[in-house]
């Protein structure tokens, strides 16, 4: 639907004509297909009699008028005003085909549709001036100025933008940049935004590579005067590091604060999901950097005497004769090699038995009970005693 619409406030003026002719002339200069009159009981009797007889030629049915009791609270203005551009856009009007003029009524009339413009984004705003006497523009000076105001919604959409990048939120980033026309003045800023939401949106989901490759799109000198630009340069490295297909104690350390992400938009199932894994990834890397080889498809004969088939019947494959070890026998393994992972595992088993066990009741693993923050929390404590010592690192605040 491409239907156009003009809202205009109307006041009293002296006589009512006076008014009117200037609104007559905004009117008659714009093109649309519905016209709404916002006026008061006094302007209705005053103002809008010259005002219709002046543009009579429009259709019937084209004209909607909007009485108001309240011309000077401008919060109830607003509430009534809201009401008005809601009941429009749900009949198909949007920003885009809107027209609003606020040349006339109270201050507060003006300022409430203003506010209403600036919320529903409408492309035009129109005012009339010209030589006045006694506040009211004479008839034959009368002159019309036209904003579109995308700097103002350029100004809002980038702090939205902003605002969704803080919060993890980098697809809703990405949709309000897709969806708006920026002003000139922002199109660098709004660029190097969607590079920004795009190379961590993919971080968060693990598509390391593509991360990588928008934030080295980002241009250079962009990077060096944003606040956020030597935090990107130091992580772009990290993400070199995380590109690699071989898993290391960096992976480890991005699957920890991946569960942080989730855990503070309060997704305790997916955060405990994810350090379930780095626990097992722990492992993993362990079990290679000891063995140089992965904890599936073993042969007996890579590993010290002591794990034998017998010992280790649960990961024992009689059929390939291999080792395939899962978690809790990954760390026997390792402590039996004497490595300090291992070990620390061990020394806490009853506490790992514990959170993992939380763990297997969520209904992101075999049961149906959500996770909750404290379970979270406990297993968040007990996990990070394996962590391998970093220097904590997140995402940039922009």
């Amino acid at each position: 639907m491409n239907k156009s619409l003009m809202i205009v406030s109307v006041g009293t003026g002296r006589s009512g004509e006076d008014i009117a002719n200037g609104l007559a002339f905004s009117i008659n200069q714009t093109r649309f297909d519905e016209l709404c009159l916002i006026g008061s009981e006094s302007s209705k009797e005053k103002t809008f009699p010259f005002l219709l007889e002046k543009i009579s030629h429009l259709a019937d049915g084209a004209i909607h008028e909007k009485i108001s009791n309240e011309v000077n609270d401008i919060e109830k203005i607003i509430d009534e005003y809201d009401e008005y551009f809601k009941e429009f856009t749900e009949a198909g009007f949007t920003g885009e085909n809107i027209t609003v003029d606020y040349t006339s009524g109270t201050k507060s009339m003006s300022a409430a549709l203003l506010f209403c413009a600036i919320k529903y984004e409408v492309k035009h705003i129109s005012y009339v001036y010209g030589e006045r006497y006694e506040g009211i523009v004479q008839t034959g000076t009368e002159r019309r100025s036209i904003l579109t105001p995308n700097l103002i919604f350029s100004q809002k959409h980038i702090s939205q933008v902003e605002t969704a990048f803080n919060q993890n939120q980098f697809s809703h980033g990405l949709s309000i940049l897709r969806n708006t026309s920026f002003h000139p003045r922002y199109r660098a800023k709004a660029e190097s935004l969607r590079l920004l939401c795009e190379a961590y949106d993919a971080w968060d989901k693990f598509a390391f590579n593509d991360a990588l490759e928008s934030i080295r799109q980002i241009p250079r000198e962009e990077k060096k005067n944003a606040s956020w630009g030597s935090t990107v340069g130091r992580q772009a490295r990290l993400l070199e590091e995380l590109s690699s297909s071989q898993m290391s104690a960096m992976h480890i350390i991005d699957l920890f604060y991946n569960a942080e992400r989730r855990a503070a938009e309060g997704k305790y199932d997916d955060a405990v999901a994810r350090l379930y894994r780095m626990i097992e990834m722990v492992g993993q890397v362990g079990f290679h950097k000891a063995f140089g080889i992965g904890t599936s498809s073993v042969k007996p004969e890579t590993l010290p005497s002591e794990i034998t088939p017998e010992s280790f019947k649960r990961s024992w494959d009689p059929e390939n004769e291999v080792f395939n070890f899962g978690l809790y026998d990954t760390f026997r393994v390792l402590e039996i090699a004497d490595n300090q992972t291992g070990k620390d595992f061990s020394e806490h088993l009853n506490d790992f038995q514990k959170v993992l066990g939380v763990r297997n009741q969520s209904i992101l693993a075999h049961g149906s009970t959500p996770i909750s923050k404290e379970a979270y929390l406990k297993m968040r404590e007990h996990t990070s005693i394996l962590i391998p010592e970093h220097k904590p690192f997140a995402f940039p605040v922009l």
